[in-house]
């Protein structure tokens, strides 16, 4: 009874400290989260692990290609079966989650005498922007409650159950979160190797446990984690935002003393599990250690390695509490008072601790910043946009910091959202959006037909249909056989869609986003050959259109150059294609433009020659070296037959 009555506030806060980014903020919290909101809904909607991608809508994600398709499959299936809001489940479950995780630390010290001082010091673990913790709902808050779960398992059975459920663990979490996955083998390790030694079979069953779904992962996935392999061996800068001695700090000195006394305490008792477990942290450090000074790991492994980290340093702080709880005076009593100081001098510089723990460590979690991507307002804006506009309207251009956010709610597709840090593809969004919206070309060429922006727009093509969302013109949208994306404004795709890259005989540098001819955005390519060119290099930006042979057609278009040197230049191209992409020819209407120039406007009249069933537009440079640009191209009927 003493125990549970230990152990009942400290499950409440494990779940306080998990809810502070919460507390005063209804909805997700972490980029993250909205992400992976946005991949349950999608998910959801198509009924299968295949589903479209749900920010762009330009491909498919599957189980191959989804890294943490164990989480999704499991929360979605979750809220199918309990019908609990999406809302509440990111809201309320990182403490759920993080409370359990505790109780499996304590399961797991309390054969030691120390389970509520280990479960104690992991709820102190931090959340931040950063490393997550277990304040998120990500993959690796629940990836956190396997750690222990397995130590627990490792440690105290050596059955061939025990290596089942080690298996399946293991199996879960490559499938939810493989960082996790290859923390928790470096935790076990060490305990691995001490058991080679006397007990060899119990090594081999918890190896085989770990390693099967390892080597499996590797067979199935190997071209995707060949180069995920060799990064290994290239040194990689520390992401700037996750450093470890600003992080220690966060985490607290009291658990680092506490963990550091921990450490001497079970190396004096001595055993395979104690040495185990501190050398498993020690594991741990050493992997933190060689990325942050030497710069070799993965960075993946560096940052979620920091939560592994601290969780294992919290259980061994809990031993270094139990040592300071066992503190008794030397000698007999004399009196009473006495007596009862004697006896209870550690319970009482226990509690002393734990008190100052708490006094430094809960204001620091409550003074942690945590950014909020959308307000209210947003929220209830993004709702009506789900509940009101209909499938028609599937593609929308909003702030790009907001725009994961307005995926995970309205589930309809976005043409730039920024994910870790702002790219200058973006400051066109802003541009856009902060100019009133008045670029109808913009619109056309990016397929949009859906402006949200908090911002006043003034656009006779734009239609308000609620405060602060505009719906577009049907006339906009793109016309089927038409050149699309004709001034390279569709910032979304790369190259921007539906324009494609090709070169041959050289290694030309293909350039996107460049500035345009009004400011805008335009394509451009840069070669570095020599002469005698042979074979002769070129290299195209190219969209393909469909034509009728015999039929004439416009082509205009804008080329500026520097310093283009060689026998041949830059110019635009008409080559024509028949059934099956056959090549039938090229017209030249223009001649190269070469040296340095400012932009140069172009035109000229072409045929479809007899057999032409689609015209390959190229902006072309060729046989030469230095820099071109094209922007705003036109193709289209001239209204005369041949």
């Amino acid at each position: 009874m003493g125990e549970l009555l230990k152990l009942l506030p400290i499950l409440v806060l494990a779940f306080y400290i998990a809810f502070i980014p919460h507390q005063h903020y209804p909805y997700l919290v972490h980029w993250s989260e909205w992400n992976h909101m946005a991949y349950f809904k999608a998910m959801l909607q198509a009924g299968s692990a295949t589903f479209v991608e749900p920010f762009y809508g330009q491909s498919t994600t599957d189980i191959g290609s989804n890294m943490y398709a164990g989480f999704h499959l499991f929360w979605v299936t979750f809220q199918q079966i309990t019908g609990v809001s999406w809302l509440t489940i990111f809201r309320y479950f990182p403490g759920i989650i993080f409370m359990i995780t505790v109780l499996s630390v304590y399961v797991l010290a309390w054969r030691e005498d120390f389970g509520w001082e280990a479960a104690f010091f992991t709820c102190l673990v931090p959340t931040s922007l950063g490393i997550f913790g277990p304040g998120f709902m990500v993959p690796l808050v629940m990836g956190l409650l396997f750690i222990p779960l397995s130590l627990f398992l490792a440690f105290n059975f050596k059955t061939w159950p025990c290596y089942l459920l080690l298996f399946i663990f293991t199996c879960f979490l490559l499938s939810m979160h493989a960082p996790t996955a290859v923390g928790l083998v470096i935790i076990l390790l060490p305990y691995i190797l001490l058991n080679l030694r006397g007990n060899f079979r119990h090594s081999l069953g918890i190896t085989v446990a770990l390693a099967i779904p390892f080597l499996v992962t590797f067979l199935w996935a190997f071209e995707m984690l060949l180069p995920t392999a060799k990064l290994l061996l290239t040194p990689q800068l520390p992401t700037p935002w996750v450093e470890l001695p600003p992080l220690m700090q966060t985490y607290g000195y009291m658990p680092i003393i506490f963990g550091f006394l921990g450490t001497i305490l079970l190396a004096i008792r001595g055993g395979k599990k104690n040495f185990g477990l501190v050398l498993g942290l020690l594991a741990l450090l050493l992997m933190m250690v060689v990325f942050f000074r030497f710069h070799y790991g993965l960075p993946i492994l560096y940052e979620r390695g920091l939560t592994h980290m601290m969780l294992v340093l919290g259980i061994i702080a809990g031993a270094g509490l139990l040592w300071v709880r066992t503190i008794r005076l030397p000698g007999k009593s004399t009196g009473e008072r006495s007596s009862f100081l004697r006896k209870n001098l550690g319970n009482i510089l226990c509690s002393f601790l734990i008190g100052v723990t708490l006094a430094v460590s809960i204001p620091s979690r409550l003074n942690t910043y945590y950014y909020h991507m959308i307000d209210h307002e947003d929220y209830q804006a993004f709702v009506w946009i789900r509940d009101n506009v209909g499938e028609d309207y599937g593609v929308a251009v909003v702030d790009p910091w907001k725009a994961t956010a307005f995926t995970a709610i309205t589930q309809k597709n976005v043409r730039r959202r920024i994910s870790l840090y702002k790219e200058p593809v973006d400051d066109i969004i802003y541009q856009f959006l902060q100019g009133g919206c008045g670029d109808t070309a913009f619109l056309r060429d990016s397929g949009i037909s859906m402006v949200y922006n908090r911002l006043s727009c003034s656009n006779t093509d734009l239609v308000e249909v609620r405060k602060d969302v505009y719906l577009t013109n049907p006339n906009l949208s793109w016309r089927p056989g038409a050149l699309q994306n004709a001034g390279f404004e569709a910032i979304y795709g790369d190259p921007p869609a539906p324009w494609h890259t090709w070169s041959r005989d050289c290694e030309p540098t293909f350039l996107y986003p460049e500035p345009g001819r009004d400011g805008d955005s335009c394509v451009g390519i840069e070669m570095f050959e020599t002469e005698p060119f042979e074979p002769w290099p070129s290299a195209i930006w190219s969209q393909g259109i469909p034509v009728e042979a015999g039929k004439s057609y416009r082509v205009e278009g804008w080329v500026r150059t520097e310093n283009i040197v060689g026998w041949g230049g830059a110019m635009i191209v008409p080559e024509w294609k028949g059934p099956g992409y056959t090549w039938i020819g090229a017209t030249e209407f223009m001649s190269y433009v070469k040296g340095t120039s400012g932009w140069t406007y172009c035109e000229g009249e072409v045929t479809a020659p007899p057999g032409a069933t689609l015209c390959n537009l190229c902006c072309y440079m060729g046989g030469c070296s230095g820099k071109a640009w094209f922007d705003d191209m036109v193709f289209e009927e001239s209204g005369g037959e041949h």
